[in-house]
């Protein structure tokens, strides 16, 4: 179950990328997958109350060398906070962005940094937490340069650097 909300953001940013020609089923499907990745943080959320932290180990490597996902009772709460966010962002998105950034591929990067925040919020280990720390920012560098203004450029240069 705590493996859910960033595997569903990355099927949702595969969807997003499958449907990218229609932007109705690109918005429909980010809207709607958003808003279950919520109703999934609020279900892991209730779950660690009742039954204590949860933990997950990937694949047949133990610890330190697999994939671990932990979910405490902060980390319950930072992920269904950034699936609230998550959700009303994707509602704002649809209202706020013009068409050539949604074509350009913004539900996609979306969903892929939610994945990102999802992975590091349930990680187990400081490594995977470096990895997802890794890929929210690689799309949050693009998310930042999809408007193709100059400004976004110079602030994605600044925003690399530091």
């Amino acid at each position: 179950m705590i493996v859910l909300p960033t595997l569903l953001s990355l099927i949702l940013a595969l969807g997003c990328l499958a449907f990218r020609k229609n932007l109705g089923s690109v918005r429909a499907l980010s809207l709607v997958g958003s808003f279950f990745v919520f109703v999934l943080s609020v279900v892991i959320f209730i779950e660690v109350l009742e039954f204590g932290p949860q933990r997950v180990q990937m694949g047949s490597w133990q610890a330190p060398y697999g994939i671990a996902f932990a979910v405490d009772t902060l980390s319950a709460i930072l992920i269904l906070v950034a699936a609230l966010i998550g959700f009303v962002g994707t509602m704002a998105s649809q209202a706020v962005l013009n068409h050539k950034q949604e074509m350009r591929g913004f539900h996609v990067l979306y969903h892929i940094l939610m994945m990102g925040v999802y992975g590091a919020f349930s990680t187990g280990d400081l490594f995977n937490l470096y990895v997802w720390f890794e890929v929210l920012l690689v799309s949050s560098f693009v998310l930042i340069a999809i408007s193709r203004e100059q400004h976004s450029f110079g602030g994605d240069f600044k925003y690399a650097i530091l």
